[in-house]
């Protein structure tokens, strides 16, 4: 069975989004120290897809 996720952090208030955003990939890749300099303006969109 083939899921999909799908993020786009135009979803959210803009000041959730990197905070949302960075807690996600934590949970779909792998354990990560994620930052950025644009945190107030971050914009991203995200496609997951889990197999079997």
């Amino acid at each position: 069975m083939l899921t999909e996720t799908v993020f786009r952090s135009a979803d959210l208030k803009p000041a959730e989004r990197f905070e949302c955003w960075r807690e996600l990939v934590g949970q779909t890749h792998a354990p990560l120290d994620v930052r950025s300099d644009h945190r107030s303006d971050f914009r991203v969109s995200q496609r997951v897809l889990k197999i079997g």
